[in-house]
């Protein structure tokens, strides 16, 4: 913008001290109003003010620190105030703990296990809070009770047991999961959207003993809260869908951050994907309804859906890659058409907790670009794109490179460029001729030289991009 301006008055040969106030003034205006635009549309507007602390920083415990959404978890929290604390199953393990350890060396771990009673309660000695996102997630087990459903429903009634043992925690957080509110089967009204009111019965331990596994850990939570009326603390319970978004570390054993990988190194280039289609969440809005549900006093003795009000097939999720990653070897097709995709209803988040929901498209591209930059994803060796996706990828990128704002970069350098040319055309006219701003428009009208500006507008534009 400067650089513009010194070419107006180096052209004119005119002092900054005759330029017309007024014209300088839209200027400015055009230029700031372009700036803070862009750093709007940048802004965060679902957060709300930090926790009030009265007296020692609130701590808060969230178990499962390790987990693709627990460290999100852990990050917003600190980046919030609060002193966490995590549990993990053995500090030995370097490869689930390294991450943490080096991206939040504030948190203090402690080892826990699910099945073993008592073994929450140093972790939660003087908590304020309790985030539980512990949870087995392996579909297909060899004992479905042994391996799933005991841990899930023993491994909760355990937490909130420590949690009744610390008077000092106020309120306990269980992840929960789309899971325990719909079966995936569908129901006779295919239309009907889940709302929180609802509860899958029709899995069973043959049909989905996952799906079984998070409805009756659920249940057995609001359960125990009502066989304690006098407990020390509320009971808040978060239902997301299918968790996507950019990982913290390069881990790749979270179930979505293995879809997406095997989008991307082409696992199902040939055979398409499964005939799915389930909601999508984004993982950082998940992280931020946790926090949410610790703050808000209208969330206690709650349930929240966390998920897109519509669902995604994996082969739309692939898709959606294509943007940034069409030279990849991503899925082209689906097995079969799924029979079923369920709606859900999100407004009592979007209500209580005052939480907006970021698009799905945006999390997917994310989470591909942070999977390929930290190595998790690499394009196969086997694969080699059509020329013609190599050169429109190629040409994308250098486009992306010069307006490097996006779009709202783009509409900054029109505007600018914009102003500064008419800056210089009615300037010319009025410091060199003598001419009024009427007499200049005036002008410009008789001879066509608006026609003629806006032919030079073009050019002008492409210098910023090209240079």
């Amino acid at each position: 913008f400067f650089f513009g301006i010194h070419y107006v008055f180096m052209d004119i040969g005119r002092p900054l001290t005759m330029v017309s106030g007024w014209m300088l003034s839209v200027a400015v205006l055009a230029v700031s109003l372009c700036f803070i635009y862009t750093r709007w549309i940048s802004l965060d507007r679902t957060s709300v003010p930090l926790h009030p602390n009265e007296g020692p920083t609130p701590i808060v415990a969230v178990t499962g620190a390790s987990g693709f959404l627990a460290g999100n978890v852990v990050r917003q929290l600190i980046e919030r105030g609060y002193q966490v604390r995590g549990s993990v199953r053995s500090l030995k393990n370097a490869r689930k703990v390294a991450h943490l350890q080096h991206m939040f060396p504030t948190v203090e771990l402690f080892e826990a296990d699910l099945m073993r009673n008592r073994s929450f309660d140093a972790m939660f000695k003087d908590c304020s809070f309790v985030v539980h996102t512990a949870s087995p997630f392996t579909p297909q087990v060899p004992d479905p009770q042994r391996d799933l459903i005991a841990p899930a429903v023993e491994g909760t009634l355990n937490v909130l047991e420590s949690a009744l043992r610390s008077p000092t925690v106020k309120r306990v957080v269980i992840t929960s999961s789309m899971a325990a509110v719909s079966p995936d089967t569908p129901p006779e009204d295919k239309m009907r959207r889940w709302t929180e009111a609802d509860w899958n019965f029709d899995s069973t331990i043959q049909s989905n003993p996952y799906r079984l596994s998070k409805r009756m850990a659920e249940q057995a939570a609001w359960n125990f809260v009502h066989e304690h009326p006098g407990r020390n603390f509320e009971l808040v319970a978060l239902n997301p869908s299918f968790i996507l978004g950019p990982p913290l570390s390069n881990r790749s054993d979270a179930t979505s951050i293995a879809t997406i990988k095997g989008f991307l190194e082409g696992k199902f280039y040939e055979e398409g994907t499964a005939a799915a289609c389930f909601g999508a969440v984004d993982v950082r809005d998940v992280a931020r309804a946790h926090v949410l549900a610790l703050e808000v006093p209208a969330a206690a003795g709650q349930r929240f859906i966390l998920s897109s009000a519509e669902a995604y097939s994996q082969l739309q999720l692939a898709q959606m890659l294509e943007l940034e990653f069409a030279d990849w070897p991503l899925p082209q097709k689906q097995k079969a058409v799924p029979q079923y995709c369920p709606r859900m209803d999100n407004s009592k988040a979007q209500k209580v907790l005052k939480l907006k929901f970021n698009p799905i498209p945006n999390a997917v591209l994310e989470m591909g670009r942070t999977m390929v930059k930290q190595k998790v994803a690499k394009r196969p060796a086997w694969y080699q794109p059509p020329l013609w996706t190599k050169l429109r990828m190629a040409l994308k990128k250098a486009m992306k490179k010069a307006l490097g704002g996006g779009v709202a970069g783009a509409l900054a350098m029109v505007l600018q460029v914009l102003t500064l040319m008419w800056l210089r055309t009615a300037m010319n006219y009025q410091y060199r001729y003598g001419h009024t701003l009427k007499e200049v428009l005036q002008i410009l009208y008789q001879e066509g030289g608006i026609a003629r500006f806006y032919q030079g507008l073009v050019p002008a534009l492409l210098q910023g991009p090209l240079s």
